[in-house]
């Protein structure tokens, strides 16, 4: 079960950085010709890295919640997206997603020629927010503590 849940969290984790790189190729499609992949490209990783994040964690969710009710836990903890600082991961996705979030708004709001380094920003935003919500969840936290407890 171990084994199963670490390759679902990942799975989803790589969704997810798809879809943040696929915010580094959103400039091409401007320069693209028309009927080029390079119109479909960025759309395609976005969407199918949203798809395959979103579904590998709700089958984790699924399978976290079946654990749940073979052990007789009731109380369900916090969804990750309301929580801070729930793990050292999570510490270290929380201030990535505050310091990158910060620099894109300063980057947007005061500098005029800083066209590419925003996308860079967006998809570091976007990826450091997702790895925010899945290491501050409650399927992770109790991922970490199944594993401290087989110690």
């Amino acid at each position: 079960m171990k084994k199963a849940d670490r390759c679902l969290l990942w799975t989803s984790v790589f969704g997810y950085l798809v879809l943040s790189v696929s915010v580094l190729l959103m400039p091409k499609v401007a320069d693209a010709p028309a009927g080029s992949l390079w119109r479909v490209l960025p759309g395609g990783l976005f969407w199918g890295g949203l798809l395959l994040g979103s579904l590998f964690q709700i089958l984790l969710a699924l399978r976290y919640r079946s654990w749940r009710r073979k052990q007789g836990i009731k109380k369900k903890g916090r969804v990750g997206l309301i929580g801070f600082f729930r793990t050292p991961l999570a510490r270290e996705a929380d201030v990535l997603l505050v310091v990158s979030g910060s620099a894109l708004l300063v980057v947007m709001l005061f500098v005029s020629d800083a066209a590419y380094i925003c996308y860079v920003l967006l998809g570091l935003t976007i990826f450091a927010f997702c790895m925010h919500c899945i290491l501050n969840g409650r399927v992770f936290c109790s991922m970490l503590k199944r594993k401290a407890l087989d110690k």
